[in-house]
């Protein structure tokens, strides 16, 4: 529950300007934390749909997050996740026209221009899809999206997995791009509100099995800009009400962390276990600082 509010804190910070986000809530500025919360607990609060990779500054602050439905799963698509996002009590506080926009957005048009743009079947279902990134505006610039993504890009060639998004904001093409994402077209979307446009993105599932570990040189970037360290968390399939534990350790390789994670998970039954890492940079004078926290996992069997 949160974990889920300081999520809504931020997209509510640095969505108001966007064109979808009016045009599902109707023009009403005042529901985005409602939209916010009503499409971040679908997923966050239901244990077996999601992964959210999340990032904290210095003071244990949310700086930025990541949220992806894992393949074969999708956002309000169940009872369970409409029951989680209270998404009734969502809907009936829009307009008649706004809730008929969403309804017919959301559950027709949105899946209907994904699968176009992507050539693929179903493709929220078939990928792991990223239903949000969002990072803090004081935060943004400063490699928070490339290290996240660089872990989830690694979750995601596990699964043997493509990884998609869009987004509707033209500023995150090329970094979308700079991140390894491959552009595929743009789309331009009405609404009764505002005209909105849509850019989809896609990265490959890896054919060499497994991940190299590139995004801790990302990491570890000579990037003058970033000057303090980050909590960069893995959270599986979350469940409320949780606390964690600190394992310290030092362990170079991205690799060895997730596996040395998953073995904690199983060897303790899906109890909740978070692994420190500290990674001093050779020619840095400051310290780096990579954390990779698990919450409550169900690890798959071919794990």
């Amino acid at each position: 529950e949160a974990l889920a509010e300081e999520a809504v804190d931020i997209f509510a910070s640095i969505m108001t300007a966007d064109p979808l986000a009016i045009a599902l809530t109707g023009n009403d500025l005042s529901m985005i934390p409602d939209l916010a919360r009503a499409l971040i607990r679908a997923l966050l609060l239901t244990p077996g749909v999601s992964q959210m990779w999340t990032a904290r500054d210095e003071t244990g602050v949310l700086a930025g997050y990541t949220m992806f439905a894992l393949p074969g799963q999708l956002m309000l698509s169940t009872d369970e996740q409409m029951k989680n996002a209270r998404f009734m009590e969502f809907l009936e506080r829009l307009s008649p026209e706004a809730q008929s926009y969403f309804n017919n957005t959301m559950g027709k048009e949105f899946p209907k221009v994904n699968n176009e743009a992507f050539g693929i079947e179903s493709s929220e279902r078939t990928t792991y899809w990223c239903n949000f990134a969002m990072v803090r505006a004081e935060h943004q610039g400063k490699g928070i999206a490339k290290a996240l993504f660089k872990l989830a890009f690694e979750q995601a060639d596990k699964l043997g997995a493509p990884v998609a998004l869009s987004t509707t904001n033209i500023r995150n093409v090329p970094i979308y791009e700079k991140i390894g994402f491959r552009h595929l077209e743009e789309r331009v979307m009405q609404s009764p509100w505002i005209e909105w446009h849509l850019w989809f993105f896609i990265k490959d599932a890896a054919t060499s099995g497994s991940a190299d570990g590139e995004y801790m040189a990302a990491i570890l970037s000579k990037n003058s800009k970033v000057r303090s360290a980050y909590s960069v968390s893995l959270i599986c399939e979350v469940e409320p009400n949780m606390t964690s534990s600190t394992i310290p350790g030092r362990l170079i390789q991205s690799q060895q962390v997730l596996v040395f994670s998953k073995l904690l998970i199983e060897m303790n039954r899906c109890m909740l276990r978070s692994l420190r890492l500290s990674v001093k940079y050779p020619r840095s004078p400051y310290l780096w600082e990579v954390s990779t926290r698990l919450s409550k996992c169900k690890v798959p069997k071919h794990h």
